[in-house]
């Protein structure tokens, strides 16, 4: 939608395969990788924990930013939801 500023169903399942065609053959290689030392491998945990860390700081306490906004009740993070607040 961004590059030719129409949706279009064609293109969605387009990119849709080529994503999953992209994966398959990256998990493929992956697979046949030799192995890996233990610093690539140390670095790889390490990087997946800060990545969930910031997944899980950003879901509780959200940036207010424009990305986190809910475009329905205009707050953000979880008091954007009005049955979590009554519970």
């Amino acid at each position: 939608k961004m590059i030719i500023k129409k949706n279009s169903v064609i293109l969605n399942i387009v990119n849709f395969y080529i994503v999953i065609i992209a994966s398959q053959l990256s998990f493929y290689y992956i697979l046949q990788a030799k192995p890996i030392t233990f610093i690539p491998n140390y670095l790889s945990c390490l990087g997946l924990f800060i990545v969930f860390g910031a997944y899980l700081l950003l879901t509780l306490m959200p940036l207010k930013n424009f990305i986190f906004k809910d475009p329905i009740s205009k707050k953000y993070g979880f008091k954007a939801h009005t049955e979590i607040d009554k519970k």
